[in-house]
């Protein structure tokens, strides 16, 4: 995206959020408070949207976590971000310690047009990375793994986020459901090719990776997920990648 495409893209977001601003609620990413958050999801949440990032409740809790948990804001990071969200780019971009590069197959947020199946980067060359919600709609979630794991350094880290239906034991997918409306049908998107179940951290191991499951909204008191409009339920996975 050109540098006039993001500034009036930018634009937009800052006349939408213009009339929600308050004191009730606030986003961590992008530092406004507002009245309320607005509302979003197929089921609608209330709420859920940051009125000028469009950051989600796991937006919130992920970039919580960054911050407070992790060595991102340690020092010099090499960062890669699959299917960039506009509330982080916005705000890592600015960011002088951070050597920022994204990717996506159709996003024009994206720095690079890439499949995650084929990451056209090299070994080896990334301190960390962001993935969410991506490996639901991936034909093949482990070879995408492996590319992930084959381009962050030893020892880095990536934090990877996917739907998950707790009520399944192991995750659903049929390859013969090839149309929008067999999707639909058998995983609730037109563009999922899968549901996930429990057993996602054992998806994840496959590839080499040391894997936390994360439910960071659970460690928050009280007064932080009321004020940043943060839900129970999310959860995350933080995925080391071994040094030997």
């Amino acid at each position: 995206m050109s540098k006039t495409l993001r500034f009036l893209h930018s634009m937009y977001y800052v006349l939408r959020a213009l009339p929600f601003i308050g004191r009730r609620y606030e986003c961590p990413i992008c530092g406004w408070k507002f009245r309320r958050f607005l509302s979003a999801g197929i089921i609608r949440r209330r709420n859920a949207r940051c009125p000028r990032c469009s950051s989600l409740e796991r937006h919130r809790l992920v970039w919580l976590y960054l911050q407070r948990e992790t060595d991102f804001l340690s020092g010099p990071k090499r960062f890669l971000h699959i299917a960039p969200e506009f509330c982080f780019t916005r705000v890592m971009r600015k960011m002088p310690h951070v050597d920022y590069v994204s990717v996506d197959r159709d996003s024009d947020l994206a720095d690079y047009r890439m499949d995650i199946m084929d990451l056209r980067l090299e070994s080896e060359t990334f301190d960390c990375l962001l993935c969410m919600h991506v490996l639901e709609h991936v034909a093949d979630d482990y070879r995408a793994l492996c590319e992930m794991q084959r381009i962050l350094k030893q020892g880095a880290w990536a934090i990877i986020a996917v739907p998950i239906d707790r009520a399944r034991e192991s995750t659903f997918e049929d390859p013969r459901a090839t149309s929008g409306e067999a999707r639909l049908k058998l995983f609730g998107q037109t563009d999922h090719v899968r549901i996930f179940g429990k057993d996602v951290a054992q998806r994840i191991e496959r590839t080499g990776f040391e894997v936390t499951r994360v439910e960071y909204a659970d460690r928050l008191s009280y007064l932080d997920r009321d004020k940043y409009g943060i839900t129970g339920g999310e959860e995350f996975y933080y995925c080391k990648k071994n040094s030997s």
